[in-house]
């Protein structure tokens, strides 16, 4: 039996956990973190090293403050992230081409 792994939502109107393949994107937004799904987007309070431990190696830090999960992208083209579900990303020209290097990697490798 596979255990699935997740990441806790708590704040002050709400408690919920988030299935860590679910998880499309985090990204820091000043003292709050944006756990992004293809179906909702949530805010909690934190740093993104406390997030991190849910983490496997699917989920790449692209750049300072935000962390992808691999397997939720669809495609990458013109600096753009194309997620599952329809949400994207777009990135400056050194950190999409190392985050692209990156992907293409996890692809090739079946993962």
């Amino acid at each position: 039996m596979k255990c699935v792994k997740y990441i806790p939502i708590i704040t002050r109107d709400k408690s919920t956990r988030v299935r860590v393949s679910d998880v499309q994107a985090i990204e820091r937004d000043h003292r709050k973190l944006k756990v992004i799904t293809a179906e909702e987007e949530y805010e909690i309070y934190g740093k993104i090293e406390e997030v991190t431990d849910y983490l496997d190696s699917r989920f790449y830090t692209c750049m300072a403050g935000c962390i992808i999960n691999l397997d939720q992208v669809e495609s990458m083209e013109e600096r753009k992230i194309e997620f599952f579900g329809g949400n994207n990303m777009v990135m400056g020209r050194e950190n999409f081409a190392k985050t692209r290097q990156v992907y293409n990697e996890h692809i090739r490798n079946g993962s």
